[in-house]
């Protein structure tokens, strides 16, 4: 009675380009729907699109996508540049458009980064949040923004670096 498989791993796209491909092929081949809900290697899909896109979001039908950029003052360096990701995005909204059913593609915003700084926040988040709006008007892809605090991981090297910054509260 398994409908929809949940792949978590944002980091599946790094991997060979036609290796993705085959996998998401035969995972897509048993009829799940998939849903990305810890993003995806946005750039990597960029890249990539003309090998893996149809594999990748043949049966997506919920895509969570990290594009909140306040980082270029920090070193948090792993979102794309926002130009990158509304290239992708609009691509998406354009693939999404011609499938049947509906989709959902969610903003995701990191608060809290290391570098960011309340002003910097006041004035990017608004702007990013409706250039991903604009994308989607009069599409039939169903939009959200979802807000969360940043945590570094303990034992990782940022988290380690975010630690030692002093730039932590």
């Amino acid at each position: 009675g398994v409908k929809t498989l949940g792949i978590m791993d944002d980091n599946i796209l790094v991997i060979k380009p036609e290796v993705v491909r085959d996998i998401m092929s035969l995972v897509n081949s048993f009829g799940f729907e998939i849903e990305y809900g810890n993003g995806l290697e946005l750039k990597s899909l960029l890249r990539n699109w003309d090998v893996i896109h149809e594999s990748v979001l043949g049966n997506c039908t919920t895509l969570y996508a990290p594009l909140e950029d306040l980082t270029q003052d920090s070193f948090y360096r792993k979102l794309d540049p926002m130009e990158q990701q509304v290239e992708l995005l609009s691509k998406v909204r354009d693939f999404f458009d011609q499938r049947e059913g509906s989709r959902y593609v969610t903003m995701g915003v990191i608060l809290g980064v290391p570098g960011h700084t309340k002003e910097r926040l006041q004035y990017t988040l608004p702007r990013n949040t409706e250039r991903f709006l604009e994308i989607f008007t009069n599409s039939k892809v169903k939009t959200g923004v979802t807000a969360f605090n940043f945590m570094p991981l303990a034992g990782t090297p940022f988290g380690e670096e975010a630690f030692r910054s002093g730039r932590m509260l």
